[in-house]
């Protein structure tokens, strides 16, 4: 029990501590703006293009450039991409955050714009994410995530 009521207060002091701010206008030199992309690298909706005043460059879909990190939620004909292959890009996603923990990571609702998932299908993709110091997530991933940790 002592282990479930240890997990909980970490998840929700994670929560306050580590919340992507709902709209980014400003980064901090060491923040950097995680953002669904498309295979393709078109930014041109959403968080994406956003990312481009922070430094993603038009043609590249995956991973760090500038400021941001692309993480697919579309594929080179901005097809939606299935849970599992985002679920795979949120792993290299994880792996990549925990290696620079000189940055840390804003990530947004990715998914859950024209890729067209909602929240309680890619919350739970970023469980091991929650762990990370470094790594803040929106709200209501963190909220999902504390509901389905089977603690409350």
């Amino acid at each position: 029990m002592t282990d479930r009521c240890n997990l909980t207060a970490i998840i929700k002091s994670a929560m306050i501590d580590r919340t992507t701010p709902d709209h980014i206008t400003d980064l901090l030199p060491n923040h950097i703006l995680v953002f669904g992309s498309n295979l393709a690298g078109r930014h041109g909706a959403g968080a994406a293009k956003t990312a481009l005043r922070f430094g993603a460059r038009w043609g590249v879909g995956i991973g760090l450039k500038g400021k941001t990190y692309a993480l697919p939620t579309k594929g080179l004909n901005l097809e939606t991409l299935s849970l599992r292959a985002i679920s795979a890009h949120v792993a290299d996603f994880g792996m990549f955050a925990e290696k620079h923990d000189e940055l840390t990571f804003l990530v947004t609702e990715v998914g859950c714009g024209l890729a067209g998932y909602t929240p309680e299908q890619i919350a739970p993709m970023f469980r091991a994410c929650a762990a990370l110091p470094n790594v803040y997530l929106p709200a209501r991933f963190w909220d999902l995530i504390l509901q389905q940790s089977d603690v409350k």
